[in-house]
């Protein structure tokens, strides 16, 4: 997988078929600001590995659609950011 397919899957998850240039643009902009929040977590992220590229694509939807600055991450995001976070200070020993 490559970061397209981080937009592909994007894409998926809004229920976007096709999408204008400027839409283009936002969606490429959303998925650099999660591919940024996730680094800043402490995650190592691997474009060409598959849950990488859903959890890019699913980071990027939630700063698409939430409504408010402060709306917080949906638990499943949050559980998966720290199981990585745990995995990677452990070790991989969790």
């Amino acid at each position: 997988m490559t970061a397209s397919a981080s937009y592909e899957l994007l894409k998926a998850a809004l229920g976007l078929k096709t999408v204008s240039p400027e839409i283009e643009m936002l969606l490429y902009s959303k998925l650099d600001q999660a591919r940024g929040g996730l680094e800043r977590a402490g995650l190592t992220l691997d474009e060409t590995a598959p849950p990488d590229c859903a959890l890019i694509a699913a980071y990027a939807e939630w700063l698409y659609t939430r409504r408010h600055i402060e709306d917080p991450k949906p638990r499943s995001l949050t559980d998966e950011i720290h199981s990585r976070q745990v995995h990677r200070a452990t070790g991989g020993g969790v």
